[in-house]
């Protein structure tokens, strides 16, 4: 055996280790994050209603399921404009959202990647190739991150000195970033397509720049509709949040949503961001609202994520299975989910 082969058989039990590392830390980070959110519950003893009124929370729990599902949407919307970019210009949106929606509820499985291997899956049943939705997941990570870190970083940033400026500052941000972000992300992109030998799928150009921007957009709009449920949450059991400056105001209040879904997202292991988004939303709101009502926004904020998951699923079963007839597939293989 030569010094390569020994060096490759090396580096990868050291890469073996590395994960196996990652995925207890990640563990054990989401059952310290449980563990913490039923102290919370526990401790302010939430089921007896002392302080809080179920009924005050009915109407934010359906508006919110109706913002999730709406996100939802831009989510599915957003893969769509991404890998019909990436080699398959003949998926219809439909077929897409089916696709997309159908395997949103698998992301609860514990593992974290479970709604990814399903969404695989049922595209390569439609006939999507596995290099295409490759890409188009490596372009919705990374997008999808940048555009939780812009919402959060500049509202952090300027929450000092007032939410008029961190909303201009937000602006700002966001208009740089779909401005120059989709350049660097084609050129990345187009250079790992060639290093891992599918420059087929990736035709760098106009119409792909436009679907990564109009993507930032979405997964964006998707962050500001988190933002609205934290807020009408916020103003169901506290009354104590406006645009006046104060210890909690709107822009603060959507930063904080944008970091418990990031904190939840980089977590390994933790499916859907259970628990970890909870903890992070608790130790975030908690010196501002108190404990108990931390606490309950969190948890109502999980509900509606199930609740929002759970219509976007059975909104997606519901999608017919046949693509546009009128946008010929770039694979061969039947379009049926």
């Amino acid at each position: 055996m030569d010094d390569g082969a020994v060096s490759e058989q090396i580096e990868a039990v050291r890469s073996a280790r590395l994960r196996r590392a990652v995925t207890v830390v990640g563990t054990l980070l989401v059952l310290a994050s449980i563990v913490f959110v039923v102290e919370r519950f526990w401790f302010n003893a939430l089921w007896r209603g002392d302080w809080w009124n179920p009924e005050q929370l009915v109407l934010p729990l359906l508006a919110g399921t109706l913002f999730y599902l709406f996100g939802s949407l831009l989510l599915g919307s957003a893969w769509w404009l991404l890998i019909s970019r990436l080699g398959e210009p003949g998926l219809a949106w439909k077929l897409a959202l089916k696709i997309h929606g159908k395997s949103q509820l698998a992301k609860y499985i514990p593992g974290n990647i479970f709604h990814l291997l399903s969404r695989h899956g049922y595209g390569i049943i439609a006939g999507l190739g596995h290099r295409s939705q490759l890409l188009a997941l490596l372009l919705e990570t990374g997008l999808c991150v940048l555009a939780a870190a812009c919402m959060a970083l500049p509202l952090y940033a300027a929450t000092a000195v007032g939410s008029v400026l961190s909303v201009c500052l937000l602006a700002a941000t966001l208009t740089t970033a779909a401005r120059l972000v989709p350049p660097v992300a084609v050129r990345l992109l187009s250079s790992l397509a060639v290093h891992r030998g599918m420059p087929d799928e990736v035709e760098p150009g106009r119409p792909l720049l436009l679907a990564v921007r109009w993507s930032y957009l979405l997964y964006s709009g998707f962050f500001f509709l988190s933002a609205a449920i934290t807020i009408l949450l916020v103003h169901a059991i506290t009354a104590d949040v406006s645009l006046a400056a104060g210890s909690l105001s709107l822009p603060l209040v959507a930063a904080i949503t944008a970091t418990a879904w990031l904190i939840g997202f980089i977590t390994p292991g933790a499916s859907a961001g259970f628990g970890v988004r909870e903890a992070t939303l608790i130790l975030l709101l908690e010196p501002h609202l108190g404990s108990g009502s931390a606490t309950l926004i969190a948890l109502s904020f999980r509900l509606i994520t199930i609740a929002g998951d759970t219509g976007y699923f059975l909104l997606a079963s519901l999608i017919g299975t046949s693509a546009n007839p009128q946008q010929p597939s770039s694979n061969p293989g039947s379009r049926h989910v």
